[in-house]
């Protein structure tokens, strides 16, 4: 049996997106390049994962001393989507490592874990193990939008057809 998707963000992963940072500040010239360590320590220290990087920017001046301006907070703006890419990639890497397979061919009908109902339109090329579904009577379904839902393989259920009574 497969272990469960990794759905949290981790200590590691927080880190991982500091340090990517940081080496874009050093690489800018916008920091300097001694003490990076602690400077990714500081963002990991100060930052949640929904700031902003002005957010980041006014914690890590008043807590950490740093004296940013517009350029260090525009850098720091990656750091909330560097975390959230580092999920995707431990999806990623979960779903190689467990072999993980749709359980549901497109064209599916399915019930999310929400309640709503759709179509399984296709396997999502940019995440990992995720169906896009086409919600029922969702006008933004159709052309010209065509939205759809970014759903995990394993929050989705197939729908039994509606018997006659």
């Amino acid at each position: 049996m497969a272990k469960p998707r990794p759905t949290e963000i981790t200590a590691a992963m927080t880190l991982a997106a500091a340090e990517t940072v940081v080496s874009q500040l050093v690489a800018l010239k916008l920091i300097a390049a001694e003490g990076v360590d602690a400077r990714a320590r500081d963002i990991v220290n100060c930052a949640l994962v929904t700031d902003d990087g002005y957010e980041i920017a006014k914690k890590l001046d008043a807590r950490c001393s740093w004296k940013c301006n517009l350029q260090i907070a525009e850098e720091l703006d990656a750091f909330r989507y560097l975390v959230r890419d580092e999920l995707h990639a431990a999806e990623a890497l979960w779903a190689s490592e467990n072999c993980i397979e749709p359980p549901y061919p497109v064209g599916s009908h399915v019930k999310l874990r929400t309640g709503e109902k759709g179509e399984i339109s296709d396997i999502s090329s940019h995440y990992a193990a995720k169906y896009l579904v086409a919600i029922d009577g969702d006008p933004q379904a159709q052309q010209p939008t065509n939205r759809r839902y970014v759903v995990n393989f394993e929050d989705v259920v197939i729908q039994e057809p509606e018997r006659d009574s």
